[in-house]
């Protein structure tokens, strides 16, 4: 039974078989009319049609990303990375790379050198101990001790006597 009470009409209807009558018609739905299939393909092909026009102009994000232009744009961006590492990367190298040696010492071309004092011989990329070594040459003949660093980038020389010679080269 339906739930809804509507007391005019309690009112109006005093019979209790026409509220009866009443009760059978509100609770009773009437069928829906069967679509004409021409009818169903015609609005089919309107709601399609609206559809394609809508997306019209502008395709699927894939296909937009792969378009020239879009590809274009990517070779673009990728050439920019390219050079910019690059860039980065030059920035970040030691002077002269690591084909060319730069040695420095802050006493090179002094003259009022101490005697006492450890030669520091400066490298700009960690140097083989043992071929470094054998490429000193001091004048005259000193005997010498030699210690590294931990970067191996610089060498102390040290002559075993505790002084060097007076115009040492």
């Amino acid at each position: 039974m339906n739930s809804y009470h509507d007391p005019e009409l309690e009112d109006v209807l005093q019979d209790a078989e026409l509220r009866r009558v009443v009760s059978l018609l509100s609770s009773a739905k009437a069928p829906e009319p069967p679509l004409d299939e021409a009818f169903r393909t015609g609005l089919r092909r309107q709601l399609m049609q609206e559809a394609w026009s809508g997306s019209e102009g502008r395709g699927s994000w894939f296909r937009r990303a792969f378009a020239p232009p879009g590809i274009a744009w990517a070779g673009a961006a990728a050439g920019l990375l390219l050079i910019a590492s690059v860039v980065v990367w030059l920035s970040t190298q030691q002077p002269g790379g690591f084909e060319n040696v730069y040695v420095a010492s802050p006493i090179d071309g002094k003259s009022n050198v101490a005697l006492q004092q450890p030669i520091f011989v400066s490298f700009n990329q960690p140097m083989d101990h043992q071929t470094t070594q054998d490429a000193v040459q001091i004048s005259p003949a000193t005997t010498v001790t030699f210690s590294w660093d931990k970067s191996s980038r610089t060498l102390a020389v040290q002559p075993t006597s505790g002084n060097l010679a007076p115009n040492t080269q």
